[in-house]
């Protein structure tokens, strides 16, 4: 069974070292320039951090915020599942905890960003996201693809 827990600050190192683990498997496909990521938008607003446990071990994570520019979208960020616990349903988990919290919180939609090339867009599509936007995703570079695509994507709850 698949738990949920709110963060505090004595996870933060847990919670970098789960996204590094998450990540890790994507870093062929895109790695963040640091020169470039400096001149991205920084999350604005609260932002609360949750990590799932399966069989009493940490295993993925997101970020939750709300973006003042936009009050009525609960925005998530860092998604993230440990490679060996994938296929598991822990990202749906997240996603779904994620919809509820919006819902009870008046938002009337859910927001995420992520890399075409990853091929996560049709997984979110299944979870009902639709595409916002896409533009060339210069703050990364690839190993494997000549160009990147930063994909909006919003789900209304």
């Amino acid at each position: 069974m698949i738990s949920l827990r709110t963060a505090g600050l004595v996870d933060l190192p847990r919670i970098e070292e789960l996204r590094a683990l998450a990540f890790e498997s994507n870093r062929s496909i895109y790695r963040p320039i640091a020169s470039a990521t400096q001149a991205l938008p920084v999350a604005r607003g609260t932002r609360v951090e949750v990590i799932a446990t399966l069989v009493g071990v940490d295993v993925g994570v997101v970020g939750l915020y709300c973006d003042p520019s936009e009050p009525e979208v609960l925005c998530i960020t860092g998604l993230g599942v440990v490679p060996s616990m994938r296929k598991r349903g822990v990202a749906r988990k997240l996603i779904a905890f994620a919809l509820q919290m919006a819902r009870e919180n008046c938002h009337t939609a859910v927001s995420l960003f992520t890399i075409r090339e990853t091929g996560n867009v049709g997984l979110f599509e299944k979870m009902g996201f639709a595409v916002v936007t896409e533009s060339e995703a210069n703050w990364c570079r690839s190993e494997t693809f000549d160009r990147l695509h930063e994909v909006t994507m919003r789900r209304s709850v």
